[in-house]
């Protein structure tokens, strides 16, 4: 009965909160063309206090302190704490004991899984003790994730720092545990550095490396699917991550014979942050009654995704509230060469609302609205007061992955309201609304309104590092043959809002995001802004054709030795002549004459 009385306050919640489809939000905007940009906002993630979940610990409690412990004590006190996560993980807790990390100690090498479980009275606890940094559990191999969950259910874990490996926390629910689990919360974690390096196939699907996973199989067969109630996930940062969050989905290096999906019922989601996750920020999974909020993602996309990328993504989620979402920056690695969305509703969504957000800075399309790849469409989604800003960057040469503020493939429905479209390329190039094999007839718009410019194309570097990685080298391996893509420089790094560019010979070059699909007959300026700390005194630019891919270029004469930036303007018509036709697909700069470093902050063709 209390779990019931939990799961109806979290839909109590929703009902309190999410708008029907075709409600909307009162925002009092008028309908209209152009007009004043709106105020940017910074993110919606705050840095709050931790809470002390010791504190929740009613049963035994368990320390461990790499630095001071030993495997020999019993645990139960301070100064008779364990030494490794091995041996903590050989205790089987039970309903309100915790295990307790010292904080400033390190764990390397070791996979730290707790066993037993409580509940939401009575939960089991995994959080810290002592003063100094949160307790960091590192490299803990090839395929090893930090810590593992394996079927616990009633437990907290709050208060850790996981780094350097395949993955930050795994949570599966399978076998015996693929159904009715109750409680699982996570909370004041950070999770970096989950790369490929720790990865031994980082492009087989559902292997991807990870801050926080969620997994779960049901046999096929099975009456329910309901594999978890009541998700707390909140006050999270992700750092270099592949992805952030992924979950839930399936077990294993491919979907699992004879199995399917687990779904998660009741969830609250808040306050997190990612920051330059190579292929997806966020993915979630077949999950229902829930409210996510307050989460931010900067800079993701930048590494090369077979399965297509954005910065956040859902799929099989019903009955959802989506609000206060912030992207800034989300890449297509030319290595990939298409994909690259803000936000995704990938299919099979029902009842969502996305509002109240703020995307910007997206090389594909800012929201695409898919079906998965046929007959899973999206019904009643309602998409209110989101303001996309300079979407379709680097929009790809799939027909499936053409630029725009909002993309339509297959026919979901919904409304889209008190949306602001806001970018630098033409209509005629990076449309607001783009019908790829899908249609938006089945859309109600309602007071939104687009605002352009007369720029076709540009830069400015002001999301920092993020842009940077548009303009960066990328190494990229698939089936066995290595490639690089991209600038070929000693270095290419960001601060304070420009791109620093260090030119070791002649024959390195900073290339641009490939295919920018700049129409060469409607510009007829070039603008860079630089400052060049080398005595080179010229610059070439080297460009080619979407269409017809022959390479053309003209040279710049620059200032050396520069105390500051300046702005060079270059006349399109003059140094480009007959040549001037076509679109542009992507621009490579060499210094002719010098060596050293060049701080880039601005590119416009206009």
């Amino acid at each position: 009965m209390k779990k019931i009385f939990r799961l109806l306050s979290v839909l109590l919640l929703f009902v309190l909160f999410v708008p029907a489809v075709f409600a909307g939000c009162d925002t009092s905007k008028e309908n209209n063309e152009g007009g004043e940009l709106p105020t940017q906002v910074n993110g919606f993630y705050e840095k709050r206090e931790a809470v002390d979940y010791s504190k929740k610990i009613t049963g035994k409690t368990y320390y461990v302190s790499s630095g001071t412990g030993d495997d020999a004590n019993d645990g139960l006190s301070e100064d008779a704490a364990f030494k490794t996560l091995t041996r903590a993980s050989q205790v089987v807790l039970e309903a309100g004991d915790g295990i307790l990390l010292k904080c400033g100690d390190v764990w390397t090498g070791e996979t730290f899984m707790p066993q037993g479980s409580g509940t939401f009275e009575s939960p089991v606890v995994i959080y810290s003790y002592g003063e100094g940094d949160r307790p960091l559990i590192k490299n803990a191999g090839v395929d090893q994730s930090c810590v593992v969950l394996d079927g616990n259910q009633g437990i907290i874990v709050a208060g850790l720092e996981l780094a350097e490996s395949y993955g930050g926390l795994l949570v599966r629910y399978q076998g015996e545990h693929s159904l009715g689990n109750d409680y699982l919360h996570l909370e004041n974690l950070y999770v970096r550095d989950m790369i490929d390096a720790f990865n031994s196939d980082p492009y087989e699907y559902n292997h991807t490396s990870f801050g926080i996973a969620l997994r779960g199989n049901v046999d096929w067969n099975a009456s329910s699917r309901l594999m978890l109630t009541n998700f707390v996930m909140r006050d999270i940062e992700f750092y270099n991550c592949e992805v952030g969050f992924w979950g839930s989905g399936k077990i294993g290096y491919k979907f699992v014979d004879d199995f399917d999906y687990g779904t998660v019922d009741g969830f609250l989601i808040e306050n997190l942050r990612a920051k330059l996750c190579g292929k997806w920020a966020y993915s979630f999974h077949f999950m229902e009654n829930g409210v996510m909020k307050n989460i931010d993602s900067y800079y993701s996309g930048q590494n090369a995704n077979n399965f297509g990328s954005c910065s956040y993504l859902i799929i099989a989620m019903k009955n959802v509230l989506v609000k206060n979402i912030y992207i800034d920056g989300h890449y297509r690695s030319a290595a990939q060469n298409y994909d690259g969305a803000g936000f995704d509703f990938e299919g099979l969504c029902e009842n969502v609302t996305l509002c109240d957000s703020y995307i910007k800075n997206i090389d594909g399309p800012g929201i695409m609205i898919f079906n998965n790849g046929g007959g899973r469409d999206n019904m009643d989604i309602l998409i209110d007061n989101v303001t996309i800003e300079n979407y379709g960057l680097n929009d790809g040469v799939r027909a499936s992955a053409e630029g725009a503020g909002i993309q339509f493939m297959g026919s979901s429905n919904g409304k889209i309201s008190n949306c602001t479209l806001i970018n630098v390329r033409s209509q005629e190039k990076t449309p607001a609304y783009r019908e790829v094999n899908g249609t938006m007839q089945r859309f109600v718009f309602e007071n939104n309104q687009i605002i352009t410019n007369d720029l076709m194309w540009s830069y400015d570097f002001e999301g920092g590092l993020g842009h940077t990685m548009g303009f960066g080298g990328v190494d990229f391996t698939y089936e066995g043959s290595a490639k690089h893509v991209g600038s070929t420089l000693d270095r290419v790094s960001a601060k304070d809002g420009y791109l620093i560019a260090d030119f070791g010979n002649a024959e390195q070059y900073l290339m641009s995001p490939d295919n920018i699909r700049c129409e060469l007959k409607a510009v007829s300026t070039l603008e860079m802004r630089l400052k060049n700390n080398t005595s080179a005194t010229k610059l070439r630019f080297e460009y080619t054709y979407e269409a017809s891919p022959r390479l053309q270029s003209f040279e710049v004469a620059i200032t050396p030795n520069d105390t500051d930036f300046k702005t060079y303007t270059v006349d399109l018509e003059e140094v480009m002549g007959e040549n001037k036709r076509g679109d542009m697909k992507w621009f490579k700069i060499y210094l002719v004459d010098g060596t050293g470093e060049v701080l880039f902050d601005s590119f416009k063709i206009f």
